[in-house]
């Protein structure tokens, strides 16, 4: 496999990325012992003929962060789709890489981007990722937020794959356990879902009675939260 080797004044700034098998194939110059006037023509070039996207795809699962960082300073598209239709965020997800997640949000990738019709926090639900839950929450993630589809929510996802740690902050910020879903499988909520687990149930119940609790005290469900317990407070991984 070919590497790629990208050094700017004679500095490497990251190194050893992988040529994506992705048609039609990139042509990744070598920029190695340039002077500066050569150096910059080339990036130039690079830029406007890399699907940077791929790139940042590949930096994102190494947790390379000064090379994410780099990319998108040469105007990489951080929320270009790879060819399994996920953005960078969702990669980041997807391999567990908090650091590289916190810097895309800090290089102000919303919160709401979709990936195969899936909110950001629907993906860190189903993968348990606990602490980029809590960050799309601080940030304004919609709790409520369900595909366009089956109405499935994150809180749905996250009991679908039996996360009790997602469950837990999700239900700590408000996420409705009877919300239902729709489309082919209609009428499915996430404590229905949650049967034969009795863990996960009883986190679920005892959601519905807060829910209960909250509305008949005239508490709009798009505001409530879990008294007592800040998001600060939720354990995470």
């Amino acid at each position: 496999m070919q590497k790629l080797h990208v050094f700017e004044l004679g500095q490497a700034v990251f190194a050893h990325i992988p040529r994506l098998a992705i048609e039609p194939v990139p042509v990744y110059p070598r920029i190695q012992g340039l002077d500066w006037d050569e150096t910059i023509n080339a990036l130039e070039a690079w830029r406007n003929t890399l699907p940077a996207a791929y790139a940042v795809h590949e930096l994102i699962r190494l947790g390379d962060l000064p090379g994410v960082r780099w990319l998108a300073g040469m105007g990489a598209d951080l929320q270009a789709a790879n060819e399994a239709g996920d953005g960078p965020a969702v990669v980041a997800i997807e391999e567990g890489q908090l650091g590289s997640f916190l810097l895309l949000l800090e290089l102000r990738v919303p919160v709401e981007s979709l990936s195969r019709k899936m909110t950001l926090l629907m993906f860190a639900a189903w993968h348990n990722r606990g602490e980029m839950i809590i960050e799309l929450l601080r940030r304004g993630a919609n709790v409520h937020a369900a595909t366009e589809d089956r109405q499935e929510t994150a809180l749905q996802f996250a009991v679908r794959g039996r996360h009790q740690e997602a469950v837990r902050i999700l239900t700590a910020h408000g996420a409705d356990p009877e919300a239902a879903t729709a489309g082919d499988i209609p009428g499915i909520t996430a404590i229905d879902r949650a049967r034969g687990d009795a863990p996960l149930l009883q986190l679920l119940e005892e959601a519905r009675a807060r829910k209960r609790d909250r509305l008949s005290a005239g508490v709009p469900l798009d505001v409530q939260a879990l008294a007592g317990l800040g998001i600060n407070d939720v354990g995470c991984r």
